[in-house]
């Protein structure tokens, strides 16, 4: 991981192609950025160009392009299981970089009200803006 401003800091990038570069730019600057991606994989995992010219989900640069620098980990946060894991983490997180659909945390009980609970100490209920 690089060096950087953000040392020591740690986030959780719930993100599609639209989102992933804010990851991507607290990964440069030193966060520990863990991707969360679900089962059947990121999309953006299909974008070309890909290496050799063989579309492969694994062989995307795109991909490959915008989670330089982060950890990966796979979830489904439909799921009781996912949600349970998901919660373990952002315990330990100091953000949440989400660009899912508008009602899908809440739909799950991961919204923003639920899990400031278990992240207390970091959590800023007056933080402007979208809220989980």
């Amino acid at each position: 991981m690089p060096q950087g401003l953000l040392n020591g800091v740690r986030v959780l990038e719930i993100a599609d192609e639209k989102a992933a570069h804010c990851g991507k730019l607290l990964a440069a600057q030193g966060a520990d950025v863990i991707k969360i991606e679900p089962p059947w994989g990121d999309p953006s995992r299909h974008y070309g160009p890909f290496v050799q010219d063989r579309p492969d989900p694994e062989l995307s640069l795109h991909f490959w392009h915008y989670n330089v620098n982060k950890r990966g980990v796979t979830l489904d946060l439909s799921t009781p299981q996912g949600g349970a894991l998901f919660r373990q983490l952002v315990a330990k997180a100091d953000i949440v970089v989400d660009a899912t659909p508008i009602d899908f945390l809440r739909q799950h009980n991961l919204h923003y009200t639920a899990l400031k609970q278990l992240n207390a100490r970091r959590a800023r209920s007056h933080f402007p803006g979208r809220h989980m």
